[in-house]
């Protein structure tokens, strides 16, 4: 969705440590996650028992997950694994490095080799990368094959071979060891250790932290039982409403992530991390605070960090312009359990002026020894520039010969270029006409001649659509009619119409000529999201625009596609009337103004959750009470989100998220009501499927302003 939804976004991150090896219990938030690459097999069935310390997947499945929604690194797992039924002689095996649906390692296991819809599974291990756009491109072939890379997977280790399998109703040792350095090592033993069968160190920095799971491919009754891990810092997306890191710019100073982010600092076992002495945070290439940077360090208490001894010693705040900064913390005792926090939030906070192109990471280490690095943006080559020409009279058209490059938006600077008289804001393309007065103030190149003077002209009254009006595909049939009352001798009508793209910020004019039957204007026609479209002429109206006993009627029609390309738009339209000289006599604009577009417009796609209020245009005022958000229902939908985006300048801040909704509607609640900066707003409504996967393909976006 452009560059919005890399606005639209809160990252949360914790780090943490655990030190002990308790078996874990894979009951407590673990999930699930399945892929339908076969047409024919179920999802996974994962049954626990055995006081939640084993889990066993039932089935012969499509591809299937059970993971334990931790995104970590250097860490040590191990426990064991078999495979309790002789019925079948498929995949087995584990995912880690887990980033998403379409972005992890896989190792999977063989009992013996077999050709299956083109592709080759040998019989024996085999460790590989999945790296794809989305869930839904990962095909049978990436998970089946193992004999060679696909388009969406990368061979990192095998070993192949007749006996390299396993056995029915054995019981085996599985053991990885994931480092924060590129590099991870797996063992698979048999169930007491003695004997190896496979030992595979590997190096590839893809995915240097994750979520680990089980994993089986069409292989029922598949047990995993008794996994302790070791060690580990814990990364976790606690609100992963954001789709991925932001992407910063080398060569610039204050620039920051975004709206929201911190990130915890905490232990799960005493004194791992926090014990005593020092907490060091440092930024990768070349990245440097800001000398202007303000970035809070608080001490966090909650039920799970309980620690009244623990305290965080001055300063606790960083501000300086180096690439990492060190505070110490205390105890009164040798035993600690706390955590702190980390603010992100804090505005132009990073200096990039020195930093190299890559992943930007920040590492957190302690005293003793525990540490953990995290991606927390991307930075691009070169800062991107744009063109801005100065809008000296605030029309919203710039001066051609008055411009500069640079990003983002200055002050005063707009992207079009195209006004003729940037010291009178009433002049600009697409501006009312006042015939014979000796001046172009619709930038065309000559004055208006033959006409009425503009206080003359008959006022045209817009019939439909009605202002602020959001129309629907589903009731629609993706008919749009645009009707306004008649002006009597009228040769042509001109249809106005303002395009303005809320994501990209660029606004797109538009005039179409309406031809009534019968009229003596030798004009022709155009046509509007139609290029193939035949145009009018003498006493031959314009296509679909007709004439009835109070006014004009010009029928649009567009399919699912055309209607979906308009959602994104803010559409402004109004209608003037001219007599067979050229002459304006008729005009939905105001008379005393330079208003050029009168009502607005807004299309739902058709496939898109329909949300309903506030209504587009919306006026809300701050002393009200807070507003209620409503949307309808969507099939298929599980989970809404409802996202508020406020504009500022050139960017949106704040970015407000409302994860997690289950009705089709939000009230807000009076405090965040109250903290809304006043000014212009968007809003949208996304949604999820049961399995976390967006759904629907498209989204719509309101507007309403808070005063």
């Amino acid at each position: 969705m452009k560059k919005l939804f890399l606005l639209i976004c809160t990252l949360f991150l914790s780090f943490a440590v655990n030190s002990y090896a308790a078996q874990v219990d894979l009951s407590s938030s673990w999930s699930y996650s399945d892929y339908g690459v076969t047409g024919g097999q179920a999802s996974g069935n994962w049954v626990l028992s055995n006081s939640n310390k084993t889990v066993t997947q039932i089935i012969n499945a499509d591809p299937s997950m059970y993971l334990n929604n931790k995104n970590q690194t250097s860490y040590k797992m191990e426990g064991t694994w078999q495979v309790k039924t002789s019925g079948d002689d498929d995949l087995i095996g584990f995912v880690f490095g887990y980033q998403d649906a379409s972005h992890f390692y896989v190792m999977d296991w063989k009992q013996g080799q077999q050709d299956y819809q083109g592709s080759t599974a040998n019989e024996g291990f085999t460790v590989k990368k999945i790296s794809a756009g989305s869930k839904t491109d990962l095909t049978l072939t990436d998970f089946w094959s193992s004999a060679a890379d696909t388009s969406h997977t990368t061979v990192l280790a095998t070993n192949h071979g007749s006996g390299k399998g396993w056995a029915d109703n054995t019981t085996y040792k599985f053991i990885l060891d994931f480092s924060a350095n590129g590099t991870f090592n797996i063992k698979v033993q048999n169930e007491n250790g003695t004997i190896t069968l496979w030992d595979a160190t590997v190096t590839d920095s893809s995915y240097t932290s994750g979520q680990f799971g089980f994993y089986n491919f069409s292989q029922e009754q598949v047990e995993y039982n008794g996994f302790t891990q070791t060690g580990g810092v814990i990364l976790s997306f606690v609100d992963d409403s954001k789709p991925g890191v932001p992407e910063l710019y080398a060569g610039k100073d204050n620039q920051e992530l975004g709206i929201g982010e911190h990130i915890l600092v905490g232990e799960n076992a005493p004194g791992t991390l926090l014990q005593g002495g020092f907490v060091k945070i440092e930024l990768s290439n070349g990245a440097k605070f800001s000398t202007t940077a303000i970035i809070p360090v608080k001490e966090f208490t909650d039920s799970t960090y309980q620690n009244s001894s623990f305290a965080i010693n001055s300063p606790t705040y960083i501000n300086t312009a180096l690439n990492s900064h060190s505070f110490t913390v205390d105890y009164s005792s040798s035993v600690s359990l706390g955590a702190f926090t980390v603010g992100l939030n804090g505005v132009g906070w990073l200096d990039l002026t020195n930093a190299t192109p890559g992943d930007l990471t920040m590492t957190l280490s302690g005293t003793a020894g525990a540490s953990g690095a995290i991606k927390i943006a991307t930075i691009l080559n070169a800062f991107p520039t744009k063109t801005w020409y100065y809008d000296n009279d605030g029309d919203g058209y710039g001066d051609p010969n008055n411009y500069i490059e640079d990003t983002p938006q200055p002050s005063n600077y707009v992207l079009d270029n195209t006004d003729c008289n940037d010291n009178d804001d009433t002049i600009y393309p697409g501006a009312a006409e006042i015939a014979d007065d000796g001046i172009d103030q619709d930038c065309n190149g000559s004055d208006l001649a033959g006409g009425s003077s503009n206080l003359t002209k008959e006022q045209i009254y817009i019939v439909a659509p009605l202002n602020n009006e959001a129309l629907s595909y589903g009731k629609t049939n993706g008919d749009l009619t645009f009707s306004f009352t008649k002006v009597a001798s009228t040769a042509k009508y001109i249809l106005h119409l303002q395009l303005k793209d809320l994501l990209a910020g660029t606004t797109v004019p538009l005039q179409v000529e309406l031809i009534p039957p019968c009229s003596s204007s030798g004009s022709t026609g155009a046509s509007f999201w139609n290029p193939t479209g035949s145009t009018g002429s003498s006493c031959t109206p314009t296509p679909n625009f007709t004439e009835v006993l109070t006014g004009g009627q010009y029928l649009v029609q567009l399919d699912a596609a055309g209607w979906d390309s308009m959602a994104s738009w803010d559409i402004t339209w109004g209608v003037e009337a001219y007599d067979s000289s050229g002459g304006l006599i008729g005009s939905t604009f105001d008379q005393q103004a330079a208003a050029k577009y009168v009502n607005s417009l807004k299309f739902i796609a058709s496939t898109a959750i329909a949300i309903t209020s506030p209504a587009p245009g919306s006026s809300l005022l701050l002393t009200d009470s807070a507003p209620v958000f409503k949307w309808d229902l969507y099939s298929g939908v599980a989970e809404y989100e409802l996202i508020l985006a406020h504009v500022n300048g050139a960017s949106f801040y704040p970015v407000i998220p409302f994860p997690g909704q289950i009705l089709n509607l939000l009230t807000m609640d009076s405090a965040t009501w109250q903290a809304m900066p006043t000014g212009d707003w968007y809003w949208t409504v996304l949604g999820k499927d049961s399995m976390g996967s967006p759904i629907p393909s498209k989204f719509t976006i309101f507007d309403f302003e808070i005063k």
